[in-house]
């Protein structure tokens, strides 16, 4: 036997091929075994698969532990609710209707606690309501009669399910109550069926809604108390993260234009995570103001924020895949011009990214950073070096005159493209400054309020100068309408002479209007033959005129009734005010760009002029100014640490903001003198501020603006000009702002003089008995607050002062636009209303 095995291995035939070689024949198998490879193959590749499987499932739980925590929360809340099925006492209680409970526990569990609380509540919400509608319409039906109740529940059914389908249409419902609706559909459509042939059908109901409750409850419980996942936490470092992936992608496409690649593709294409972020970051959103209070994030966190920063972000985004299409584009440019160039732009990208890394290390850690400030001024610097780089490029571009060949142009494009990219990525950087701020701003905590407070100096400063250093206008014409607007009531006989025939010609023959303008035409004409017949009362005499603009007090009951008449006619037609010279306020003369502090000590500020020795102070122009600038302090400040014993407060720039506003009002009512009456200027400054008069604490820029500009349109200012005469105010503060740290202090020196003069002249005075300790107290506060903040200015960095103006002209310009969009409406509708009335006569 062992002979025959043998053979049988043996080879038994063997062929020669053409080529000179042999081939073994071997027996082929049977269709066994060619079935059992096949069964083996299949085994053996599903093996595989599970293996492959069960690696990638390890190696999710593994890279996120939080999923698998996440699974057996599911788990554990639906045997906790499974225990109403099982258990005999509980099962009997709520009946069959107890997996009501388990089907909540397995639709409203989700990964992050506000996505549960969202469906738990939806579903509760939606169920209590469309339970008590469904068994309303059931009593109405069951009311109606046999043959009727049929209708009426099909047609409650119809009429509410369409209404209710409806509105997931509506914005607001399909982004927070879209499952809440459905929910209403879905139990609305159960219960009226199915009470249709159910006799207790308010047990039914109340079994459900009880089940689902206590479903919903279980799944909240165990969601918030075993190792919550919160969605306003995960937007938060989804922010945090896509801010890095944007400054490693706009490092390596810099540098890989530029031939200095070092960091990988993976991190090269970061920017395209956050072009694809939007949805997700809307969806946490929307699940995180579901949410409570937790960790740093307080009650009405400022989530809608979040999705500006988002959006920014995504504009920078945009921006660097535009850089990422300069790589690959198939024009070149010449090495030489790329090397001109290189050095500059490997700069600003590289301190742009360090900008986004440094905001997100910010943001992520909840400190402040120091670098940042430093970091904005190196991009500004860098900003400032690539344009005079782009400045110089066609001088090097122009050949010499006796060469004749030149660069085309479509080799030059490729490079100008990228620098101007990446300016534009600088300024873009600015957008996501300026919407994290906003962001930081709106939280009520002291921690994140100090960190926008600590971010406000650091806005781009490349954008911001253009703002701080463009002169602001003095806006004369506002303080004319402003000391004559009570005499421009009424029709003076200038307007009538240059103005009323005009308008009598585009108008129709048969108006009534025409008549009434002829006679007080006539009428007016008439006194003017009788005026000219005398020609010594054509104007008010020297003296009298002399005495007025001297500032003397000359009472109107002492004048003649001819000289009555006559200032009447001089202040209605203009004389008078020709003769006034308008104040100018003294922040907006040079002098006050020259202040610096003193020399006899650095925290003495006064205002130093450089006058030549050979002209005289009445001779010199700018010895004048300088007489009107109000002096600095005549003591040292203390430390701001001697005064209080904790940080000052975060929001002190905002409550700068409302003192100044409230300064420029004062002093532009009283054309800077508020001398002559200083209780009522001091009144006049409380009522306007919020922070000095009121005991007001606002809390952003905005709110600030927005108070001061009502108080300004109140009916107690309101004929000064309104909203107009506030924004002038408002160009007001931004040039005090922008003259840095000494004119500030020497405002609110004045400010603080203003005050302690009210207070004499309160002592002095006699008012009311009931009113005497309110307004004392009340000025003793608000000094104390003045010289506070007064202490505060003085340490600050001028830097904080240049941004903090660029965000109060940003919120002028939005009440601008807003104010113009509400005039045009009201014109549209008062054009439709009424016609035209040119004049009408006042008795």
């Amino acid at each position: 036997m062992a002979h025959q095995k043998e053979a049988t291995n043996r080879v038994e035939w063997k062929i020669r091929v053409a080529d000179g070689s042999s081939k073994d024949l071997v027996p082929e198998s049977g269709p066994a075994g060619r079935a059992w490879l096949g069964i083996q193959g299949l085994i053996a590749g599903l093996v595989l698969k599970m293996g492959r499987c069960f690696k990638k499932a390890w190696d999710l739980a593994v890279d996120d532990p939080r999923k698998v925590i996440h699974c057996l929360k599911v788990g554990t809340a639906l045997t906790v609710v499974s225990l109403f099925y099982y258990t005999r006492p509980l099962y009997e209680g709520l009946g069959r209707n107890a997996m009501w409970g388990v089907m909540t526990a397995v639709v409203v569990f989700e990964n992050t606690v506000g996505a549960t609380l969202s469906k738990s509540l939806n579903r509760a919400c939606g169920t209590l309501l469309a339970g008590s509608l469904a068994v309303g319409v059931h009593w109405i039906a069951s009311q109606s009669g046999e043959k009727l109740e049929p209708f009426v529940n099909g047609a409650s059914v119809f009429l509410l399910a369409s209404a209710a389908t409806f509105s997931r249409f509506i914005p607001t419902v399909r982004t927070r109550f879209d499952y809440g609706a459905l929910v209403f559909i879905l139990t609305f459509s159960l219960i009226s069926i199915s009470g249709y042939r159910v006799e207790k059908l308010l047990k039914m109901a109340h079994q459900r809604l009880s089940t689902i409750a206590i479903g919903g409850f279980m799944c909240i419980l165990i969601s918030i108390l075993v190792c919550p996942i919160w969605a306003g936490k995960e937007l938060h470092l989804l922010i945090t993260r896509n801010m890095d992936k944007l400054a490693y992608s706009l490092d390596g496409c810099v540098a890989e234009y530029f031939n200095n690649s070092g960091i990988p593709v993976e991190k090269s294409q970061g920017y395209k995570c956050v072009l694809n972020s939007k949805a997700a970051e809307e969806t946490m959103a929307n699940f995180a103001r579901w949410e409570p209070a937790h960790g740093h994030f307080k009650f009405k966190h400022p989530w809608r924020q979040y999705l500006k920063v988002g959006a920014s972000m995504r504009r920078c985004a945009y921006c660097i895949e535009a850089l990422n299409g300069c790589i690959n584009s198939e024009n070149q440019v010449p090495e030489s011009i790329k090397q001109h160039l290189s050095g500059n732009c490997l700069r600003l990208g590289s301190v742009s990214s360090s900008v986004i890394r440094e905001l997100a290390i910010t943001m992520r850690t909840m400190k402040k950073s120091p670098r940042t400030q430093n970091l904005l001024k190196e991009m500004k610097n860098s900003v400032q070096e690539l344009h005079n780089e782009l400045g110089s490029l066609p001088n090097l571009l122009l050949p010499p005159p006796s060469i004749e060949a030149t660069l085309p142009l479509e080799e030059v494009i490729p490079i100008a493209t990228v620098a101007s990219l990446l300016i534009e990525v600088a300024a873009r950087i600015e957008g996501i400054l300026f919407n994290s701020i906003l962001c930081k701003e709106g939280v009520k905590s002291s921690f994140h309020s100090t960190l926008a407070l600590d971010a406000i100096p650091g806005i781009v400063h490349f954008s911001v100068t253009r703002w701080a250093d463009t002169p602001v206008d003095s806006d004369l014409n506002i303080v004319e309408n402003l000391f004559f607007h009570s005499h421009s009531l009424r029709c003076t006989e200038s307007f009538m002479r240059e103005n009323v025939v005009e308008e009598l010609g585009q108008m129709q023959p048969d108006d009534e209007t025409k008549h009434k303008m002829l006679d007080i035409l006539k009428r007016f004409h008439s006194e003017e033959d009788m005026d000219s017949m005398d020609e010594d009362d054509s104007g008010l005499s020297e003296e009298t005129i002399q005495k007025i603009l001297s500032g003397c007090q000359v009472s109107f009951d002492d004048l003649s009734p001819n000289e009555k008449r006559l200032f009447q006619r001089a202040v209605a037609s203009g004389e008078l005010s020709k003769m006034i010279e308008p104040w100018v306020p003294w922040w907006l003369k040079p002098a006050a760009r020259t202040l610096s502090l003193s020399q006899e000590g650095t925290q003495l500020v006064q205002p130093l002029i450089k006058q030549e020795t050979s002209v005289s102070s009445e001779d010199d122009p700018e010895s004048n100014q300088a007489n009107e600038i109000p002096p600095g302090p005549e003591t040292p400040f203390p430390p701001v640490s001697k005064l209080i014993a904790t940080e000052p407060s975060p929001l002190l720039t905002v409550h700068l903001v409302d003192i100044l506003y409230s300064y420029c009002f004062t002093l532009r009512i009283y054309n800077g003198d508020w001398r002559s009456d200083a209780l009522g200027s001091a009144m006049v400054l409380l009522s306007i501020s919020s922070v000095l008069g009121q005991a007001g604490l606002p809390e952003t820029i905005l709110e600030a603006v927005s108070h001061c500009l009502e108080q300004t349109c109140s009916p107690a200012y309101r004929h000064l000009g309104g909203l107009q005469f506030g924004l002038g105010l408002l160009d007001d503060v931004i040039t005090l702002l922008s003259l840095g740290s000494p004119a500030l202090v020497c405002s609110l020196c004045d400010l603080q003089r203003l005050i302690q003069a009210g207070e004499r002249e309160l002592k002095l005075g006699k008012p009311r008995k009931s009113k005497r300790p309110d307004i004392r107290s009340k000025l003793k506060l608000a000094e104390r607050k003045i010289y506070f903040i007064m202490c505060w200015v003085h340490e600050q960095p001028d830097e904080a002062w240049s941004s903090l103006a660029a965000i109060v002209k940003t919120e002028k310009g939005s009440t601008m636009d807003f104010a113009a969009s509400q005039r045009s409406v009201k014109m549209e509708d008062k054009s439709k209303s009424r016609g035209k009335i040119l004049i009408e006569e006042v008795q």
